[in-house]
């Protein structure tokens, strides 16, 4: 099923990003021309973002942490919101922890087992024999009682509460991931519970469950924007900025212009960065690049940036007025990459762009320049060879044209 999804995902994205023609006497073929899809500029930032948002993704999951070290960065990321956590999900954020490391130790136990199991008299393990999709099958299964053995009674009932729902589901849902959302896969007397949806999942899960909760989603928000700032002042400390000011408002008259959520000031230059953060997620729709969706994302956010280039033209003739002299950067700061990035005058970049961009000297002023730069969408990532193996094992339905 996940190669099923996955290749039916990024299929559609290619047809949305290529010019679609079809050939053959009855039109049995269909080939999709990327070149002649990238002179269409729309289609071209579909493409663009997207590679954006894949990389933004990766970047996430570069480092690998182990299951211990991942719990601790959820303990750590979320401890300010504990409170907000218990309430929403019926679990105190220390033994929803506690839990994920029991069920870890259980599953590392388990999948020693299966290795003992798989191994032939040398050692090596067969992947194509079935008795080791048995084996390893068998590890990730559990009885009731098993549960009841492996984790804490307040854990386990928080996993009943929170399963996998099959009627719940749908073909367009499950590429936004409601798979990792649910991952507990807990049946009438038997559950899978497999490490790689569980823990692959597990901060996403916790910043969506707090999200999309109307009574927590304000208190969370809130709390996760000042948090952001700091995260903005911390990647421009390394180029020599410190904090000069937060939430400086603007105004011609009396009329409110909005305000600036951080100021930075470099001592040794006196140069100034003025930043506006934006720490909403994406709607799903939008981060998984639906071309409907992304188009309307970026026409609902057309009225903000026209406030923020009015916001911009007032400091060019008025920013000694807010204690700002010498010469300044605005730059929109956003928690995950924006589609309106290709297509805006001002510079909107994600946190991770910002943390690139701001050590760059010189900086690039144009958001093209920095994103042929930073991403090199030129240089290939698979080879014909490789996508000819992917299409094999079926993980894309697509296969490169023959010469």
């Amino acid at each position: 099923m996940a190669r099923h999804i996955n290749a039916k995902f990024e299929s559609e994205s290619l047809l949305h990003v290529g010019e679609v023609r079809v050939y053959g006497e009855r039109d049995e073929e269909c080939a999709v021309d990327l070149a002649a899809g990238m002179r269409d500029p729309r289609r071209a930032m579909y493409l663009h973002y997207g590679l954006r948002i894949k990389r933004s993704t990766m970047r996430g999951k570069d480092q690998l942490l182990s299951v211990e070290a991942l719990v601790e960065r959820l303990k750590a990321e979320y401890a300010d919101v504990a409170d907000l956590f218990e309430a929403e999900s019926g679990i105190s954020l220390a033994s929803y922890c506690d839990g994920m490391l029991e069920l870890n130790a259980a599953l590392k136990s388990r999948g020693e087992l299966s290795d003992d199991a798989c191994a032939d008299k040398k050692g090596r393990i067969d992947p194509e024999k079935a008795s080791t999709f048995i084996a390893v099958a068998r590890g990730y299964a559990f009885t009731d009682a098993e549960l009841v053995e492996a984790i804490n009674p307040e854990f386990l009932a928080y996993l009943r509460h929170h399963p996998f729902d099959s009627t719940a589901q749908s073909d367009a849902e499950l590429k936004f991931h409601y798979l990792s959302r649910r991952p507990f896969l807990i049946g009438l007397g038997v559950s899978v519970l497999s490490p790689d949806l569980v823990y692959d999942s597990l901060l996403d899960n916790t910043h969506f469950t707090l999200l999309e909760n109307e009574a927590s989603k304000p208190a969370y928000m809130a709390r996760r924007a000042v948090q952001f700032i700091d995260q903005i002042a911390v990647a421009a400390a390394r180029a020599g900025y410190k904090e000069a000011a937060r939430d400086v408002y603007l105004h011609a008259g009396k009329k409110q212009l909005g305000d600036i959520d951080l100021v930075l000031r470099n001592k040794s230059t006196g140069h100034h960065l003025l930043i506006e953060a934006k720490n909403h997620a994406l709607p799903l729709a939008v981060y998984f690049r639906a071309p409907e969706a992304v188009d309307e994302h970026v026409e609902r956010s057309r009225d903000w940036e026209r406030k923020v280039e009015r916001r911009i033209q007032h400091l060019k003739e008025h920013s000694s007025a807010y204690a700002i002299e010498g010469p300044w950067d605005y730059i929109v700061v956003t928690r995950m990459p924006e589609p309106l990035s290709h297509l805006s005058h001002l510079l909107m970049l994600s946190l991770d762009e910002f943390s690139h961009w701001v050590m760059q000297e010189p900086r690039p002023s144009r958001f093209t320049d920095i994103y042929a730069k930073m991403y090199r969408p030129s240089e290939a990532e698979v080879s014909v060879d490789d996508m000819r193996q992917l299409h094999a094992e079926r993980l894309i339905l697509a296969r490169p044209a023959e010469e």
